[in-house]
């Protein structure tokens, strides 16, 4: 194609020529980035109907054993401070702001006394996120039906005959490393199910391997093996049993590949890659007989073209891999990616729908593509699931390799002329996909930006052909900058040097995060935390040009009083002066035999004409069920272009006599919130449960001083359940109030306790 305005020669299928922006094309598709689904989503034929193929067998499947599964919740993972951004929703904040300028005073005598408060609780501390490397994980969301359950000890069918390969029109691989996701919650099984439950024609070939895992819910997978099957008519015929070998090998994955497409020839070919996913540095695949090794982005890559097979497309039913780091590692022997920037919800992708799309619209028409998002997506909103998926065009990924190149050069010179702040501060407001160090490329083109922005974008809207996300930070596609997890760099930057990035990528990386480390650590201990990659140069640059650069700190936070010119009096805290980042407020409540609960913490903020933190009660807190709630915030994001906001939280509780947290999901299209499920505090996967109408749940407050949760509420059920953001009268409480502020190089300010009793001020105490 040749851009009509600037005669730049552009990929066919070009949206927006990347030099000058021009529309090059009139029709958009059925999604642009950064959209929500479409009112006019793919739909499956009307004309083919979902069903189990006739004839009598004996039924292969089991009931799962637990009823579980998987997103990533917030806990337990690395123990550092987590920067998070302040929003001010209209809907969730509260609204007395002063906006008059104040007339500063001298402080009021400060009441004497130590506030018996445990300070355990910064920045929601023993809430803090899900180890790095056990988070991904998806969650059994719909219990097989009875009547295509089997026991193990029914009679095994009887053996099939090999069927007799003929070339088709499209062959799908599906490449499952069962993992804890199927031993524990039998979530391959219910794909396989999905499987079983579509109609296919002679046209379509399915030819699975199955193995990575101790024990499957169905009779024909064995386990602490790797098992080939072709499936047809509602059979999964065993072709060969490869005895225990790895499935995160390359070269385990590359015979796979070679061996269905020689045998199960086909027009078109797809692969399917089932297990745990993380992008950059997790990978992808974790296999429960060859525990601590995974496959890399770029080692998926080297394998799949060594094959030498290409593919219309391939298809993650894993978390976090839609990457550019990953269609990078897949250009060449692939059309399209299909996977998820966010973690992978429910028992994964949904199988039926587009493969029954098949039969009339065959893979070479490219509609299932569409249908593999929004069945998906259908799926998760459904059962007030959070989720996201795309289809990426890896025929344009280059041109967004490029443009980001051009945008990370500049963000360097940014670096190098002492702007780190800004680009901190920029990179905390893109929003989190928990559990790993991905970005939105659109959302940070858009919140940090500088004139290779436009170019950036404009090339990712030519490479998303489709998606669609519940995250307002979301547009389709990632890539890795290192930010909540640097000490994971090491691991990071081995992918991209074995993807050959440019070294204005990998040098900008290099000086940003030897900064964090400085800020971390302090510029002399540094170093010793560091790979081979710390770039000393950079901080003394920094320091040279009066720049300090030293250990991060916990300090005070100061406060004065001011009369503003409403003629209201109120104290406020020097926040205009700290580069911060995150401003959180604590709080407390007294009963009457004078034990104080912590209600949790939420990002709701005055600030008056100088930027100033005021002081106060807040208006508006969670309630679960009409009962007042411990509620602590996990992430805001805020777009203010479009009025757009995500905030993440948990509750904790118990669920039939367990500790556990409900998770929480407020955004700008569900102010009052939804609950999207709960994680057991005591589980060390931290897997999403979903709430049964009969599970009874009983609210807890924290009591730091006894270092306890204690029960406030009588239980109720499940079926009575109601999530809501509402105000909260605290005029007969003696309420507490602390604030924390953290700053972009990571240090932490807190303020005295703000006592009011009976809805009045009556002082501060140290906290």
């Amino acid at each position: 194609m040749i851009c009509p305005n600037c005669g730049s020669e552009m990929p066919e299928g070009t949206k927006f020529c990347i030099n000058c922006g021009v529309l090059m094309q009139p029709d958009l598709g059925a999604q642009q980035v950064g959209s929500v689904q479409p009112e006019n989503s793919a739909q499956p034929d009307s004309s083919v109907q979902p069903g189990t193929p006739a004839g009598p067998q004996p039924d292969p499947f089991v009931q799962p054993g637990t009823p579980a599964g998987s997103q990533p919740g917030p806990f337990g993972q690395p123990q550092q401070e987590v920067p998070v951004t302040i929003i001010q929703m209209p809907q969730m904040m509260p609204q007395q702001i002063p906006e008059q300028p104040k007339e500063k005073k001298k402080a009021w005598p400060v009441v004497a006394g130590l506030l018996a408060l445990i300070a355990i609780i910064v920045g929601g501390g023993y809430l803090v996120r899900d180890k790095l490397l056990a988070g991904f994980e998806t969650i059994a969301e719909d219990i097989i039906p009875e009547e295509d359950l089997k026991e193990p000890d029914d009679p095994e069918p009887e053996p099939e005959p090999d069927p007799v390969p003929t070339q088709a029109k499209q062959t799908i691989m599906l490449y499952i490393i069962g993992s804890d996701l199927e031993s524990e919650s039998g979530l391959a099984t219910e794909d396989l199910l999905e499987i079983r439950k579509a109609t296919l024609t002679d046209e379509t070939n399915i030819v699975i391997q199955t193995g990575g895992c101790t024990h499957w819910d169905n009779t024909f997978c064995k386990p602490n093996t790797v098992q080939r099957f072709f499936y047809k008519d509602g059979r999964f015929t065993e072709l060969e049993d490869l005895g225990k070998i790895s499935m995160v090998e390359e070269e385990t994955l590359k015979d796979f590949v070679q061996f269905a497409s020689t045998e199960y020839p086909a027009d078109d070919y797809i692969l399917i890659l089932w297990d745990h996913g993380g992008g950059i540095p997790i990978g992808y695949g974790m296999d429960e007989l060859f525990k601590g090794t995974m496959l890399y982005d770029y080692q998926i890559g080297q394998a799949l073209d060594e094959a030498g097979v290409h593919f219309d497309s391939i298809i993650f039913d894993a978390c976090n891999m839609c990457t550019l780091e990953v269609c990078l590692s897949l250009k060449n022997c692939a059309d399209y990616l299909i996977g998820a920037e966010s973690y992978v919800n429910g028992t994964g992708l949904s199988y039926t729908n587009w493969l029954n799309l098949l039969a009339t619209s065959p893979v070479a028409t490219g509609k299932y593509r569409e249908q593999v998002v929004a069945d998906y997506m259908d799926f998760c909103q459904e059962r007030g699931m959070v989720a996201s998926m795309s289809v990426i065009s890896l025929e344009h990924i280059d041109a967004v390799y490029d443009a980001y190149v051009d945008y990370v050069e500049l963000l360097g010179r940014d670096l190098d002329n002492r702007k780190y702040s800004d680009i901190v501060s920029a990179r905390d407001d893109c929003g989190v996909y928990m559990s790993t160090d991905s970005v939105d490329l659109v959302t940070l083109a858009n919140k940090y930006e500088n004139t290779a922005s436009t170019a950036l974008i404009n090339s990712i809207v030519n490479a998303v052909d489709y998606t669609e996300s519940d995250f307002a930070f979301g547009h389709g596609i990632t890539a890795y900058y290192p930010y909540d997890y640097p000490e994971y760099y090491d691991d990071g930057r081995t992918t991209l040097t074995a993807l050959e990035y440019d070294p204005v990528v990998t040098d900008f990386y290099d000086k940003y995060v030897s900064l964090v480390y400085a800020y971390a650590y302090g510029s002399s201990a540094a170093a010793n935390y560091a790979g081979d990659w710390y770039d000393s140069d950079i901080i003394s640059s920094y320091i040279n040009n009066g720049y300090s650069v030293a250990e991060a700190g916990e300090y005070h936070l100061d406060h004065n009083h001011a009369t503003y010119a409403d003629g209201i009096d109120h104290y406020y805290l020097y926040t205009s002066d700290i580069d911060w980042i995150s401003v959180q407020s604590l709080l407390f409540i007294e009963d009457d035999d004078g034990t104080l609960y912590y209600l949790g913490q939420d990002e709701y903020g005055y600030f008056d004409t100088d930027g100033d933190l005021v002081a106060g009660m807040p208006d508006s807190w969670t309630w679960i069920s009409d009962r007042l709630a411990c509620y602590v915030t996990y992430d805001y994001y805020n777009d203010e272009e479009t009025g757009e906001w995500n905030q993440y939280g948990a509750v904790p509780c118990r669920i039939n006599g367990k500790e556990c947290y409900l998770m929480v999901f407020y955004d700008q299209d569900s102010p009052s919130g939804m609950i999207t499920g709960y994680t057991l505090m005591d589980e060390e996967k931290d897997y999403y449960y979903d709430l049964e109408d009969e599970d009874e749940i009983q609210l807890l407050w924290y009591d730091p001083v006894g270092d306890q949760f204690v029960d406030v509420y009588d239980p109720f059920y499940a079926s009575e359940l109601k999530l809501d953001y509402n105000e909260v009268d605290l005029s007969g409480e003696n309420v507490y109030v602390v604030y924390e502020v953290t700053d972009v190089y990571g240090n932490t300010y807190t303020s005295d306790a703000f006592i009011y009793e009976n809805g009045e001020f009556v002082g501060t105490e140290e906290y």
